[in-house]
């Protein structure tokens, strides 16, 4: 998260340079998510189809790290690129996911985030009935009265 919260700074110095600290303005962010019962069946159930999208990113060499420098996959090793995909998206049980969607609202200033849920070769069962949780059991705890 540290490359969001910098670029976030520079985007709000930018707009006090030209007078426009005082928009209100909403602020998403787009995230891969998935939720399952447990933090170890989520990774379980959605690794694969996740690796479908980024393996070949990171294989390329088009993965940044944290802090915004690009992962050179001669340099780092498959563990290290998995935990930078666990780091990175909003996968886990009920409780791992509200945690690292208010993460992001603290650290980041997100107020609407925008999810991927489905990825190539997850089963429709598996996206639908994750969709049902997040709806169920995650998104209540953002409500906003």
């Amino acid at each position: 998260q540290a490359v969001l919260k910098q670029r976030m700074t520079v985007f709000k110095d930018e707009l006090k340079k030209v007078g426009r600290a005082d928009v209100q303005m909403e602020t998403p962010m787009f995230r891969e998510a998935y939720v399952s019962k447990t933090d170890d069946q989520a990774w379980k159930e959605v690794l694969d189809p996740v690796l479908h999208i980024y393996k070949e990113y990171f294989d390329w060499g088009h993965m940044q790290a944290e802090e915004g420098n690009l992962v050179d996959p001669k340099k780092v090793s498959y563990d290290q690129f998995l935990e930078l995909l666990r780091r990175r998206f909003i996968v886990g049980g009920v409780d791992r996911c509200i945690e690292q969607i208010e993460n992001y609202e603290k650290e980041v200033g997100v107020d609407h985030m925008i999810f991927r849920i489905h990825f190539p070769a997850l089963s429709h069962k598996l996206a639908s009935g994750a969709i049902k949780l997040f709806a169920d059991k995650v998104m209540p705890h953002f409500k906003k009265t």
